[in-house]
């Protein structure tokens, strides 16, 4: 049987970022100027403005796309693989892949909500190198895992 203990660890990281997010968007609430940047360019640059009020727009979303991803990965049998088809001599060998995918996933993107969270809070330009670096990361890391399914492909 697989070991689930790494899902619980990555589970429970995945909550603390969010609990640290929501922490601290109320301990700075009080201090952010009426308003913050709600969107930045391809470069990090500020390119828009909203009401402080949009600070709790990214904490909501984490807290979606949590729920999305954590019931998404106990539901294999939704999950779309391309051509490769789902045997019983592969299920549990894809399946389990699928999911280490989804935890890697979720925990990137709740990593990515919290930084863009405390950029929005600061008010300042995010680094020029965080478009490149983010869109690796997400790609990379969906490479590794699709190139770890495709080898329990059934012909």
């Amino acid at each position: 049987m697989r070991n689930r203990m790494i899902d619980y660890v990555i589970t429970g990281i995945c909550i603390l970022i969010i609990v640290g997010t929501w922490a601290y968007v109320g301990y700075a609430w009080t201090r952010l100027p009426e308003q913050i940047p709600t969107h930045f360019d391809s470069s990090g640059n500020i390119d828009g403005y909203g009401g402080k009020g949009v600070i709790f727009l990214l904490p909501v979303m984490m807290i979606v796309m949590m729920v999305v991803l954590t019931v998404t990965e106990h539901m294999p049998q939704s999950w779309n693989f391309g051509n490769i088809r789902i045997t019983p001599q592969n299920q549990y060998q894809i399946y389990s892949e699928g999911r280490n995918m989804l935890l890697s996933m979720k925990l990137i993107i709740m990593l990515l909500f919290c930084f863009m969270t405390v950029m929005q809070v600061r008010g300042t330009a995010m680094p020029v190198f965080t478009m490149p670096v983010v869109l690796a990361v997400i790609f990379g890391d969906f490479l590794f895992w699709m190139i770890r399914i495709y080898r329990y492909k059934q012909e």
